[in-house]
């Protein structure tokens, strides 16, 4: 049973030009295999570094620009899509340690070190670890370990979760998965459901029309950054107008060229989208325009008028300097919608239908009189005044309630109060 069997409240957005905490957090779903659990929560980068999660991984980066502002964000769930291979590529250094760690779900990792010689190349480094891993005989039932070329390739048993639970700076990883992104959230939301927010590792244009698509159909909003370079001209389609011509009014897009367009997190250096949601989710919702904002995590654009104004009219947004600041330009949604009025909206939602069921929860009836009727709207009025003490919305707003005389019999049979 859900609360909008009881009590369904509608939030209506007239503009184009739970918990309080879910509204303030964001998942970071990424392709990995540091942790069995579908997804873990973490409080700071610190925390996120020391359950073995590199950072020079997608998910450490992602962590560290959403930690990386003035004002954090109190949690920061990261979710997991199954991986079914690991592939590390070494960066050579003569005499360098090549450290891996490998383990099964529940147990302490193996460490397994490979010391280079002075004459080093990637292919031996690969051989070298692999060799390590086939030694030892509990790892190698986990794992099928395969060295071809410069890199060294790890493939789980049917009956392994972990393969490989992290690694050194000198490793860089990428990865292989038969799942998709939206199963992979499906999988996440049904194990932690406490998160408003959206981003994922890739940054490849069907990934993302694949999750702005599903998250339309939630009450969240996703984010995602792109260095598609098509947004910045007149060349369609592009992912930015593929979503606007969508109408996607959950899913925003921050250009930025470090941010590539593939689904490889090694070509990803910043995650900007995660930057802008550390920014903005510790703020009430509503509360402020995500426009003008400073974002850690991403490096500005010199982009040329042109090619601003391009981007914009796809409601693509931009990080670039004005005046000697670095800030956002226009903080909007696919559609167009600004992203503090959906936040907002939601907030508002999700709060009012709380108030209204636990007024009848707490109370042993609420009779249909006109008094009746006025408890409700007590609750009402009280919610729009928490938006108007957030700046959400203007205190001269109205509540209408029908009265009890004019209300139909069947639904005062069903004990449903329409109109309000």
């Amino acid at each position: 049973m859900s609360f909008n069997e009881i009590v369904n409240v509608n939030i209506s957005r007239d503009t184009r030009a739970v918990s309080r905490a879910a509204f303030g957090t964001a998942l970071f779903l990424g392709r990995h295999a540091f942790f069995a659990d579908r997804a873990q929560t973490f409080a700071d980068l610190e925390e996120v570094l020391a359950a073995g999660i590199p950072a020079n991984s997608a998910e450490g980066i992602a962590a560290a620009a959403y930690f990386g502002s003035d004002v954090t964000p109190t949690e920061l769930v990261i979710g997991r899509q199954v991986p079914t291979a690991v592939i590390l590529t070494p960066t050579v250094q003569n005499l360098g340690e090549y450290t891996v760690y490998v383990g099964a779900v529940g147990e302490t990792p193996v460490a397994f070190t490979y010391t280079a010689d002075a004459s080093a190349t990637a292919t031996e480094i690969a051989t070298g670890i692999k060799a390590l891993v086939d030694a030892n005989a509990g790892v190698a039932a986990l794992v099928s370990t395969s060295a071809t070329g410069d890199v060294v390739t790890f493939t789980k048993a049917s009956t392994a979760n972990i393969i490989v639970h992290s690694y050194s700076a000198n490793l860089v990883p990428s990865y292989t998965s038969s799942e998709s992104l939206t199963a992979a959230l499906t999988a996440v939301q049904a194990v932690n459901d406490s998160w408003y927010a959206v981003a994922t590792y890739s940054h490849l244009s069907a990934d993302i029309q694949a999750m702005a698509s599903v998250i339309g159909g939630m009450k969240r909003i996703y984010g995602y950054s792109t260095g598609e370079a098509a947004v910045l001209t007149s060349t369609t389609p592009n992912i930015a107008s593929i979503l606007k011509a969508a109408t996607r009014d959950r899913s925003f897009g921050i250009f930025d060229a470090e941010a590539g367009i593939t689904a490889d997190p090694t070509s990803a250096t910043t995650y900007g989208e995660m930057g802008w949601l550390g920014k903005m989710l510790p703020k009430d919702p509503g509360s402020a325009t995500w426009m003008f904002k400073s974002v850690a995590g991403i490096s500005v654009d010199n982009l040329s008028s042109n090619q601003s104004t391009f981007a914009r009219g796809y409601n693509m947004n931009t990080y670039e300097t004005f005046q000697g600041q670095n800030m956002v330009w226009e903080g909007k949604m696919a559609d167009g919608t600004y992203i503090d009025i959906v936040h907002g909206a939601d907030w508002l939602e999700a709060r009012m239908t709380e108030r209204l069921f636990y007024l009848l929860l707490n109370n042993d009836k609420i009779p249909y009189t006109d008094a009746g009727v006025t408890s409700i709207e007590g609750e009402v009025r009280a919610q729009l005044l928490e938006g108007v003490a957030a700046g959400y919305i203007t205190p001269d707003f109205t509540i209408t309630t029908p009265k009890v005389s004019t209300i139909s019999s069947n639904d005062k049979a069903n004990r449903v109060l329409p109109s309000v």
